[in-house]
């Protein structure tokens, strides 16, 4: 079995366990968030994991690169474990959210981690599809 480190960041605060120190985490080992049962709300820890490495004194460069990774390193998580995790590649599943999220700022690739963290996390889901179904539109459920 390969190493990974898991942050369940709300955990950590509830228990008064502490908390990593992000400047040190070993960057070759994935790393991964999680809410631990604490709440239902992986992308709040994610956040909170950002604004972790902030508080802790990362520029928001290295910031943005730490969020970056264990985004990546889930992905790479979810893919090993569930190798019908779609991607939106050809021929994947058509499975995606979209979240209600109007831009403040105009959106493009330099700037997305800043609209991901600070804005699009924070947003509800507008619509949900699985498989190619739509299960939410305009925040409607379908069954």
């Amino acid at each position: 079995m390969a190493v990974q480190l898991f942050y369940n960041l709300d955990s950590n605060f509830n228990n008064a366990v502490g908390l990593p120190e992000l400047s040190r985490a070993p960057f070759k080992i994935p790393i991964l968030t999680g809410t631990d049962g604490m709440n239902s709300n992986p992308a709040r820890t994610f956040k909170q994991l950002f604004l972790l490495a902030r508080h802790q004194g990362m520029t928001f460069e290295e910031s943005f690169d730490c969020i970056k990774k264990v985004y990546f390193d889930q992905i790479n998580f979810v893919q090993r474990y569930f190798p019908d995790f779609s991607l939106l590649n050809i021929k994947d599943r058509a499975d995606l959210i979209i979240w209600d999220y109007v831009p403040p700022t105009p959106f493009m690739e330099e700037n997305f981690w800043g609209h991901f963290i600070y804005g699009i996390l924070d947003r509800s889901f507008h619509s949900v599809i699985q498989n190619g179904n739509v299960l939410m539109n305009s925040f409607k459920i379908f069954f």
